[in-house]
């Protein structure tokens, strides 16, 4: 999977796992997810992390949560993570 097809797959997840009415190509790839851009809170977080665990059979921790505030983030972190 191409880095813009892995992206374009996480904001799918996204829109589709916490029913946003936008596009996934309309959420850039640096847009803050949480406490700015998309204005997330802690239950979409808690529902957008088993969203992408099971989408990319993975698992974050919660130390790891924190660190995914991008699109560009999460796709580093999954990229990362399935390398192991």
């Amino acid at each position: 999977m191409s880095e813009q097809d892995l992206k374009l797959a996480i904001k799918k997840v996204i829109v589709d796992g916490l029913k946003l009415k936008r596009e996934p190509e309309s959420i850039a790839d640096q847009e803050k997810l949480f406490g700015g851009g998309l204005y997330l809170d802690s239950v979409d977080v808690l529902t957008l992390v088993t969203e992408l665990e099971e989408r990319f059979n993975l698992q974050i921790a919660d130390d790891d949560v924190e660190k995914l505030n991008s699109i560009e983030e999460i796709a580093q972190f999954i990229t990362d993570k399935l390398k192991v």
